[in-house]
């Protein structure tokens, strides 16, 4: 069973001079081409925040359960996404 990533894990992950395969694991529930429209618009906030960097640290699941890969995240890329609008309004009340 896999254990759920506080919100506490995922900043001190995002944040992270360096990521090691020893920090907790994270969990996407979304759609790939969802995810890659959240990397793109926090890339600029964050350390580590590509798709190669993810793959690289070994941290990042899918919501299959699978290793998040870099090229899956590199070919699905959209520029409107499925809930565009409601993850638009999630990124705006955290800046």
């Amino acid at each position: 069973m896999r254990s759920k990533c506080s919100t506490d894990h995922l900043v001190t992950i995002l944040t992270s001079k360096a990521l090691t395969t020893k920090m907790h694991k994270v969990y996407f529930g979304c759609e790939t081409v969802q995810l890659r429209y959240i990397i793109d618009k926090l890339s600029a906030s964050f350390n580590n925040l590509t798709p190669t960097a993810l793959e690289k640290s070994g941290l990042f699941y899918t919501k299959t359960n699978k290793l998040l890969k870099a090229q899956n995240l590199y070919s699905n890329k959209i520029e409107s996404p499925k809930n565009q609008s409601t993850i638009d309004n999630i990124i705006n009340q955290m800046k």
